[in-house]
């Protein structure tokens, strides 16, 4: 059936806009119900490890003050079941971070810790049964039973802990000059700025973080790193000069010190000092920025590069990268200058263009591909040679450079995505939202453009067995697997594309759309799908005639083979910005991604169901299809795009919802079930904090297709089932999805989501009267911002059998019902009218 009804935008989403449905907080829950016992050695020993805790604090505290590490039971990670009510209650303990799911540090002191053994031993000894209106017995235990149920332990956190090297392999990281020589220091808060916040006085922590450098010795600067993600972390470096220790405003002040002192034994004493302050979380290393290693290997064919077209309207991309050759210079619109001529070495850069350009072309076996052409800015940031004569800051200053020229991109020449096949050496972490991913989010932010970005290659040595050919054998093989392979930074990103690399067709010893074997794979952090979405990257050199099966250009315009998630990163890109040229108007970055994903497939060489699993961890959502796809439907199908945002209410945040009646067709005219299916996918633009790991989404929204049934709700208000299942988790049986499962495979507090449903040959339900909602849910220490929380959701209803007229039944019931449809105009890809 043809594709010719264009994708529906609703325009008056904010009358949708309204009021939650009241609801109340849960009661307390009891962890130990019917485990008296169990709860009797349970408070005995958390109230001896809260003793212990306020000995020790009032030891290496200052003034008996610090932070405390509070771990949860697995059963109580749920927002409802914090132990806020009696406990740590906020007014008392402020909560300061998060590590792992369900880890949270306080601001706590020896005396208010001592306070909490008298709480401790209010709890009750036995379990309260209460029969309820329903005659059903249930545990109803008191605030403080529960509260001390759900604390698994409280500790102090381990200095040891704070960092995850020695001081001889930090010295000779912070010997290579692309890493710009310092070290980075995180606290668990800037104890200055958060009295002025808070207003409650840190007493004479804040002063012991300000002279806690000076008692390092000479030689030390120390400056404060630009802010992302909510957090101000501190760069120090450990020179050779004779100058006393000293705080700088930026590392590029004339005459500051850059000789690192090579002297392990010194670097330990410092790092010991730093990470025996009770205000110090956490010291990492910085990171090195880095190409794909080139494996690159010439043609003899001749060189088939499209010509740029007046009449025609391209696609634009920023190229973060090395540099672009002459070759491509006719597809150049742009540049931003910042290298010398001596710095820019064109071959990683030029092969990017080159697909970007002309993949199809040059690559006319590869399914999937975008028309060719594409106009291009050349953002030649890479240097070759002295990474830190270039940027003496090292990484953050590289950070700052190409915001300025995303900046630029954007407002002079329009850009709206932009590729960036670099990566840091350097695995992303479970529990570590990192600063490189943060920035990136926050220039992403800024400017409102979306960043591709490679997910990271494992070299030679590194690199895996090709994806064996049966599903079993594939299980097997990574169930044995033991060496880490996990994506790069800044690759957990949550506002970026994040891109792995399949094998192309062509080649008998990797099979066509099949993870390759150097492809990293996600998810990294505990939470999330990362990476987002996989393309054709080129195998690792075994295709036919010896090649990688993916064909681009040398500077010069020569025909090369190489092969990378560097370069499966730009046929992304392409995607987006073909997506984005196609549009009329200009749609928000959320928007682009949203479409993006939605329109995402699985390979069919991963579609068996024994590898879902491990297809999420290297497609996360699949290949996108072509663009032209992404904007049409056939008759047999509807898309809906909603493009708002959720604003907060006295008490808690509104939802978004949207009535509709279920397509007649779909619908059984003697039981009034409904055929057919649905899929739909939510992007939103949630506060992070990175001081919470794990935890650093501080919002999260959720999507529901919902159908009314027969039986109202108790108070005669209309009761709902949502029918939408999380594309990753498993069925369940219609049991209770446990909280750490929503989180790590329903995508629980993570920005994308992606939904489906398709109902038996019976239907389901019995009523056509159907509503979308998108409800938003905040953590239990985070305030919801005033300005509300932006996000789009793209929904498909279709009939799999691909006969009905749902595009016209439900568009036709839609605008009946004063629902303000416009379809999402396209520009033609030939400009009129010159």
């Amino acid at each position: 059936m043809a594709e010719n009804n264009p994708v529906q935008i609703v325009l008056n989403d904010n009358d949708y806009i309204t009021a939650p449905e009241p609801g109340r907080s849960g009661p307390p829950f009891d962890f130990f119900a019917g485990r008296d016992a169990a709860f009797a050695k349970h408070k005995a020993k958390l109230a001896g490890r809260l003793s212990e805790v306020s000995k020790t604090l009032e030891k290496v505290g200052v003034d008996g003050q610090g932070y405390i590490k509070v771990r949860l039971r697995e059963e109580a990670l749920a927002k409802s079941h914090r132990p806020i009510r009696s406990m740590f209650v906020p007014s008392e303990f402020p909560c300061v971070g998060a590590a792992g799911l369900g880890e949270l540090f306080y601001l706590a002191s020896a005396k208010n810790i001592g306070g909490l053994i008298n709480v401790v031993a209010e709890a009750e000894l036995t379990t309260n049964w209460v029969e309820g209106r329903d005659g059903k017995v249930r545990a109803q235990p008191s605030k403080v039973r529960s509260d001390v149920g759900a604390i698994e332990d409280v500790s102090l956190p381990d200095p040891i802990a704070k960092r995850d090297f020695d001081a001889k392999t930090a010295v000779s990281w912070l010997s290579d000059p692309r890493t710009g020589g310092f070290y980075i220091v995180e606290l668990f808060e800037n104890p200055v700025l958060a009295q002025r916040r808070t207003g409650r006085s840190r007493g004479r922590l804040a002063e012991s973080v300000q002279s806690l450098f000076s008692q390092l010795g000479a030689g030390v600067v120390a400056w404060p790193m630009p802010a992302a993600g909510g957090e101000l972390p501190l760069a120090l470096r450990l020179t050779l000069s004779q100058d006393v220790a000293r705080l700088v405003s930026a590392p590029s002040n004339e005459g500051l010190p850059v000789e690192i002192d090579p002297n392990p034994a010194r670097h330990e004493q410092a790092l010991q000092h730093l990470a025996s302050h009770p205000a110090v979380r956490r010291i990492s290393l910085p990171l090195r920025l880095e190409l794909s290693t080139a494996d690159s290997a010439p043609l003899s064919r001749t060189p088939a590069v499209p010509v740029p077209n007046p009449e025609v309207n391209y696609p634009k991309i920023g190229v973060i990268d090395t540099g672009l050759g002459p070759a491509l210079h006719d597809w150049v619109i742009g540049r931003h200058d910042y290298l010398d001529e001596t710095e820019v070495d064109g071959e990683h850069g030029s092969f990017v263009g080159g697909l970007l350009v002309g993949a199809k072309a040059l690559n006319p076996a590869i399914p999937g591909l975008e028309d060719d052409g594409c106009e291009l800015v050349d953002l030649a940031l890479f240097p070759q040679g002295d990474f830190m004569s270039t940027y003496p800051g090292g990484f953050i200053d590289f950070l700052h450079e190409m915001d300025q020229a995303i900046k630029e991109a954007s407002e002079s020449h329009g850009v709206r995505v932009f590729n960036l096949s670099i990566n840091a050496v350097s695995a992303v972490e479970p529990d570590h939202y990192s600063y490189y991913a943060a920035r990136m989010d926050e220039i992403a932010a800024k400017h409102d453009v979306v960043i591709v970005n490679s997910a990271g290659n494992l070299d030679g040595s590194e690199r895996r067995a090709p994806w064996p050919k049966k599903p079993i054998d594939a299980i097997k093989y990574f169930a044995a697997r033991v060496e880490p392979d996990t994506i790069h930074k800044p690759t957990e990103s949550y506002r970026a594309i994040s891109v792995g690399a399949l094998n192309p067709p062509g080649c008998t010893v990797h099979n066509e759309g099949l993870p390759t074997t150097y492809t990293r794979r996600g998810p990294g952090l505990r939470v999330g799908c990362k990476p987002d979405v996989a393309h054709y990257g080129g195998n690792d050199g075994a295709g036919p005639s010896g090649h990688h099966g993916l064909v681009s250009l040398a500077p010069d315009g020569a025909l090369m083979s190489d092969c990378g998630t560097s370069f499966a990163a730009p046929l992304v890109a392409k995607s987006l910005a073909s997506l984005e040229s196609r549009i009329e108007g200009r749609m928000p970055s959320h928007a682009l991604r949203a479409l993006l994903i939605h329109n995402c497939f699985t390979p069919e060489a991963l579609q068996d169901k024994r590898l879902a699993h491990l297809a999420r961890q290297f497609v996360g959502f699949g290949v996108p299809c072509p663009t032209s796809q992404m904007l049409l439907t056939d008759d047999s199908s509807i898309t809906l795009v909603f493009t708002s945002r959720l604003p907060d209410d006295e008490k808690r945040p509104k939802v978004l919802r949207f009535p509709f009646q279920w397509p007649q067709a779909l619908v059984d005219p003697s039981t009034g079930a409904c055929l057919g299916e649905a899929t739909a996918t939510l992007v939103y633009e949630p506060p992070v904090d990175r001081a919470f790991g794990a935890e650093f989404v501080r919002i999260n929204l959720d999507a529901k297709l919902q159908q009314r049934q027969l039986e109202n709700c108790k108070d005669g208000s209309p009761s709902f089932h949502d029918r939408f299942e999380q594309c990753f988790l498993p069925k369940t049986s219609k049991q209770p999805v446990p909280e750490k499962e929503l989180i790590k495979q329903g995508l629980k507090w993570w920005p994308t989501k992606r939904y489906r449903t398709r109902f038996a040959a019976v239907g389901a339900g019995e009523s056509s009267e159907w509503r979308i909602e998108v409800s938003a849910l905040r953590r239990a220490e985070a305030p919801f911002p005033i300005e509300g929380v932006p996000f789009s959701l793209v929904v498909t209803i279709r009939d799999p059998s691909g006969v009905q007229p749902i595009f016209q039944q439900l568009r036709r019931s839609l605008q009946t019902s004063r629902v303000q449809l416009e379809d999402l105009r396209t520009h033609q890809r030939v400009r009129t009218g010159g």
